[in-house]
């Protein structure tokens, strides 16, 4: 009955196929786990078998990213362009006036606005009043009329199909700005439809309840896990979904129907398997908590992170070479320009990264890097950009915030015993 009830959202999508591709046309085929532990969940994104990207759930500590508050100005620092908000939080969240939409902010004011960054021990989130409302297909700008669509759709033909969907939609609510997602990809018209007037409900309600509600007071919560996974990761070149807990498995498939999702033949559940010996998750997690990183050729790198950003140190190790050492250099480089998109990704790296390669002599060689960087990064769907590199042959690149590092879990002395994970 469960596959009867997704089957008859297969044909939402229209004929045209669209499959995820790298950066030179490589269909990338994807996996997505789900293993929940008592009320820990974790899920992980595997690549060829490799682990590329970890998310989890746990009931103990609270997740603020993407929720909207409704919150006092308790301080206004005009020499730092700044106000500091209190949402409830144990720190008061930070808010840039570069973010700020509204009339001219005064303390004591109550504010709407949206977590962007968690924080740390040191500071409090931070805020931006430019609220966006996520769906499984487009996103909802209630502040900022616009139409907008995802540059990671490149087909001439579809990119004006969905304009035009796009802007029979912003008839509908002419104030509220819409993004259409690279998930619209050859969906059909109802579809879109469907979600853009499911993200109309969720902001009416949320209008109300900050009407309502004394300040301080939470007004969207940002989706469970299984929720996110399936409006955020799942496309085409997610292949299976495997879980290991039935009361996930009913939810999903739910949250599908109602978003016509298609996971015919690719959502499976294993009742109570545990996931981590058999694909060896344990042991790629300690690796990506170890600052230092083999290379295939033994060569290595020493990731560290600062206060104010990551820095990658790439050396040639055990690595001689067979050639010259203009050579033996060029192939360290490549590989490491592989390995560091990896581990940006898995650890979940955000803000500014250096790296410093190994000096290049060759102009040629050092394209050849950065090309492959490229390349590997545009599996990340974070947005990074590449500056390139400074007169001192150090390359610049950022990759933005999102959500907590992978450290930031394996803290926790009981998950990391709970999944033999040893530091």
């Amino acid at each position: 009955m469960a596959d009867l009830a997704v089957r008859s959202f297969c044909n939402k999508r229209r004929s045209t196929a669209y499959a995820y591709r790298g950066f030179k046309g490589t269909v990338i085929a994807k996996k997505i786990i789900i293993q929940a532990k008592g009320e820990l969940i974790i899920a992980g994104v595997l690549e060829e078998g490799r682990l590329v990207e970890l998310y989890w759930h746990d009931p103990k500590r609270q997740r603020l990213e993407g929720n909207i508050y409704k919150g006092p100005v308790v301080d206004l620092l005009p020499g730092m362009n700044a106000a500091f908000v209190d949402i409830g939080t144990r720190k008061n969240a930070y808010l840039s006036l570069k973010d700020w939409s509204g009339p001219e902010i005064s303390e004591g004011q109550e504010v709407v606005v949206q977590v962007v960054n968690e924080g740390n021990g040191q500071k409090g989130p931070r805020l931006t009043s430019q609220i966006t409302v996520p769906g499984r297909y487009l996103v909802i700008t209630p502040f900022l009329e616009q139409v907008g669509l995802s540059k990671k759709i490149d087909d001439e033909a579809e990119r004006n199909r969905l304009l035009a969907i796009a802007q029979k939609l912003s008839l509908l609510a002419p104030t509220i700005g819409l993004i259409i997602r690279t998930a619209a990809e050859g969906m059909d018209e109802e579809a879109l439809v469907a979600d853009f007037q499911s993200l109309l409900i969720q902001w009416q309600r949320l209008k109300e309840k900050a009407e309502n509600l004394t300040a301080p007071a939470l007004l969207y919560q940002e989706c469970l896990l299984t929720e996110m996974i399936l409006r955020d990761l799942v496309d085409d070149s997610v292949t299976e979904i495997d879980l290991n807990q039935s009361n996930l498995y009913e939810e999903m498939l739910c949250w599908a129907k109602d978003n016509h999702l298609c996971l015919q033949g690719r959502i499976k559940l294993f009742e109570g398997c545990d996931f981590f010996p058999l694909y060896n998750l344990c042991q790629q997690i300690e690796k990506a908590l170890a600052p230092k990183v083999w290379l295939p050729n033994g060569g290595y790198l020493i990731i560290e992170k600062t206060e104010a950003l990551t820095v990658v140190d790439v050396n040639t190790g055990r690595y001689k070479g067979a050639q010259n050492l203009s050579e033996t250099v060029r192939r360290t480089n490549i590989e490491a320009a592989e390995e560091i998109a990896y581990q940006l990704r898995l650890r979940n790296i955000g803000g500014m990264v250096i790296i410093d390669f190994i000096d290049m002599i060759d102009e040629d060689h050092r394209q050849e890097v950065l090309t492959k960087l490229k390349e590997k990064l545009a599996r990340d769907k974070v947005k990074t950009e590449v500056f390139g590199f400074t007169a001192l042959g150090l390359l610049e690149m950022t990759r933005k915030k999102t959500r907590e590092s992978l450290a930031s879990i394996f803290v926790d002395k009981d998950i990391r015993k709970e999944y033999h994970i040893d530091l």
